[in-house]
């Protein structure tokens, strides 16, 4: 019977077994844990010959409604998984309703499960012990050779497409994991600038496009389709959607692209040439994804992710594919879709996007935030002044100072650079920054407040210089003691701004807590609080 019902549950049987010579056995009214029940399953092996004249045992069941009825009455909830660390208690941490439980989010270290069935009115015996150790070697560190530690960079338009090499030596791994490379700089809003590399589609927010005659109807920049045809749209905060204007701005209130069925499989996507993406490059990308109620795919619908590999010559290789998604899986929310694959042997060109199936042509699906990861193996990057300083310019900030590092990753843990994180700063022409073309220098000294704040892991001091003066700004903790100085020296008129990654003057990093950041320029000085929150 376990080999035909997998051993699953546990089981209630009546039985009469007769030995009869010649005789079998049979078994009447057997109940299973999913409460179906069965008569007369006779089994006419071998059996052993017995005196007939014995009275048979009789094993009396509780009785049933009917024959065919079973009498089940207990409901199974699921099945309690059980943690203990080592040297622990174990401990539940987590139900699952089918045969198989991902336990996520574990420390390195050991662990030993086991699990039971939990009925509604008891909890089985536990099941047999099983022991996982979860381990990693870290990567080893990167060494940085270009660019030196304090590089100024004067940013001007003639020199936006000029570039920066930053190059660094080849990591290793202990345990042999496959490497990649990331390049931190610090963000002004969010507490990171730019890890690196970057989005591998262009614009994966949709909120760059191009409007079409219709007026409300656009088309987002860097995307294709196939087949040809207007069977896909931009929509800023809801626009012309199915659903209700603020089930999409409690996403981002932005732009989002609407994909709408017109028979067979829609394709929306961007296209890699020429082996742009080497064979045997792991990449993987995702999104979120929405159904509106009011423009439901058919029950035939359904959407994924994909990366579709051909020849050069257009030869098909094969796809990698998400999920399928379909109304079954909600609607009217946004829900997280991913996929991940290896780019096969022979692929010259790759192409990464999603496509939608309805059977009918009807149904659409909202898409936003789509992501591509393709990693950095090399062991170098170069990367222009136009991209490093678009913040600062969009932000009209005229001296940015950038803290940044390579770090060296095996898909479980990053190690920063050997030599620690380095300084850049960018001296932003006048011309590039604002809006209008520039802004007016400071006419006063000022300390702004610092953004985000609570942060972590970085945040951001803004500064107005208003004429020449020897500057000093300088981070306190609590009880008085400076920690950290984050500018010091010379500064001309302008707006400056320093991207601190909470961390002392010897590259620790710090605690938790309250710290004072004060600035001294000239007869100007000033102080303020920020937060540190890890």
């Amino acid at each position: 019977m376990g080999q035909v019902y997998s051993w699953c549950g546990d089981w209630q049987m009546n039985v009469h077994a007769d030995f009869s010579v010649g005789g079998g056995a049979m078994l009447t009214n057997w109940i299973g844990a999913d409460g179906y029940a069965s008569r007369n399953f006779t089994h006419a092996g071998d059996v052993e010959h017995a005196n007939t004249k014995v009275n048979p045992a009789e094993y009396n069941a509780p009785s049933t409604p009917s024959p065919y009825e079973a009498q089940n009455t207990r409901d199974m909830l699921g099945f309690n998984v059980y943690r203990a660390s080592e040297g622990g208690t174990a401990e539940v941490v987590g139900m699952a309703e089918d045969t198989e439980y991902w336990d996520e989010g574990l420390d390195w270290g050991t662990y030993t499960y086991h699990v039971t069935t939990l009925f509604d009115d008891h909890e089985s015996l536990p099941t047999n012990e099983v022991t996982v150790t979860l381990s990693n070697v870290a990567p080893n560190p990167v060494t940085i050779i270009s660019p030196s530690d304090g590089l100024e960079i004067d940013v001007t338009p003639d020199n936006l497409d000029e570039e920066v090499a930053f190059i660094w030596t080849a990591a290793s791994d202990d345990d042999n994991d496959n490497l990649e490379y990331l390049m931190s700089l610090a963000d002004p809003d969010t507490g990171i600038w730019a890890l690196l590399p970057d989005n591998a589609v262009m614009n994966g927010s949709f909120d760059e496009y191009t409007a079409l005659d219709n007026g409300w109807q656009r088309h987002a920049d860097g995307w294709e389709t196939y087949p040809d045809g207007d069977h896909y749209s931009v929509h800023l905060d809801g626009e012309n959607a199915g659903f209700s204007d603020q089930v999409v701005n409690t996403y981002d209130g932005e732009a989002c692209v609407k994909l709408w069925g017109s028979g067979g499989e829609n394709n929306l996507f961007q296209t890699y040439y020429e082996g742009a993406l080497a064979p045997g490059t792991n990449w993987w990308a995702d999104a979120m994804v929405m159904i509106p109620t009011g423009d439901m795919m058919d029950e035939a619908g359904y959407f994924v992710l994909f990366a579709k590999y051909f020849t050069a010559d257009w030869g098909w290789i094969g796809m990698d594919s998400s999920m399928h998604v379909m109304p079954a899986h909600g609607l009217d929310e946004w829900m997280y879709v991913e996929v991940d694959g290896v780019v096969p042997e022979g692929a010259e060109t790759v192409q990464i996007g999603m496509f939608l199936v309805g059977a009918s042509g009807t149904g659409s699906i909202y898409v936003d935030d789509f992501y591509a990861h393709v990693p950095l193996t090399q062991t170098g990057l170069f990367v222009s002044y136009g991209d490093i300083a678009m913040v600062a310019m969009e932000d009209s900030v005229n001296t940015m100072m950038i803290e940044w590092d390579v770090w060296s990753f095996d898909g479980f843990e990053a190690t920063p650079s050997s030599g620690g994180s380095r300084m850049m700063t960018l001296n932003i022409s006048e011309e590039l920054v604002g809006v209008d073309g520039g802004i007016a220098l400071p006419t006063e000294f000022a300390l702004h407040n610092n953004y985000p704040n609570p942060f972590n892991p970085v945040t951001n001091i803004t500064y107005d210089i208003a004429q020449n003066s020897e500057v000093t700004l300088e981070i306190y903790n609590v009880m008085g003691q400076r920690v950290r100085t984050l500018a010091q020296g010379s500064h001309e008129p302008g707006r400056y701004r320093v991207m601190w990654n909470a961390t002392n003057d010897y590259g620790q990093s710090l605690s938790s807590g309250m710290y004072i950041y004060r600035i001294q320029a000239g007869d100007f000085v000033s102080v303020k609080k920020l937060i540190l929150m890890k």
